[in-house]
């Protein structure tokens, strides 16, 4: 399911309940949205690795996301890019949202080694966040975001995007060749956005 509208709009919708109003609100939501809808739609921008239980056998592995909110991740990265304003919470708040909510909405795929039909379990191993800050800076400049601080935003920003989705795990299932001989193995998955 594509993540972008799903984040722009609980962007939009967790700006006006966290008190974020004014003309520029729905460009910074929309410019949000985009960068991290484009940046996660690049597969070696996000890796999981998990654990299969089953038969022996190699298969494809297909699941779904979960991520539970978590604003603090975003506090600790905008206090460390010396973002401390008056609506930094209601901000970090908004994106710990919107991001929870986009990526429980996300599948992955992958393959199974060592087992060919069973239960796939996976969890967000890496998280390219350099990739992101580009992202977000060139969207920010192209939505007219150019201020003095649009790059230090970028970088708050990204890096509690990353460590949000090093929590990201995943339930699936290895569909692929049977055996009769019970087996545990590894898999390699990419987000399907």
């Amino acid at each position: 399911m594509p993540i972008t509208p799903i984040l722009i709009s609980n962007l939009s919708a967790n700006f006006g309940a966290t008190t974020i109003v004014g003309v520029n609100a729905p460009v910074l939501a929309t410019a949000i949205g985009t960068a991290i809808g484009s940046w996660a739609n690049i597969p070696s921008n996000i890796t999981l690795v998990g654990v299969t239980s089953g038969v022996a056998g190699a298969g494809a592995v297909s699941g779904k996301l979960t991520l539970a909110p978590n604003p603090t991740f975003y506090e600790s990265g905008f206090t460390s890019t010396g973002l401390v304003g008056l609506n930094k919470t209601s901000l970090c708040i908004s994106l710990s949202n919107a991001v929870s909510i986009a990526f429980s909405s996300a599948l992955y795929i992958g393959s199974s080694s060592g087992v060919g039909i069973g239960t796939d379990i996976t969890k967000v191993v890496f998280v390219n966040g350099t990739s992101l800050v580009s992202i977000l800076n060139s969207t920010f400049a192209s939505h007219s975001i150019v201020g003095v601080n649009s790059s230090v935003l970028a970088n708050a920003i990204s890096i509690g995007v990353v460590a949000h989705l090093s929590t990201c795990f995943g339930n699936g299932a290895v569909v692929g060749s049977p055996s009769p001989i019970p087996s545990i193995g590894t898999s390699n998955s990419n987000v399907v956005i």
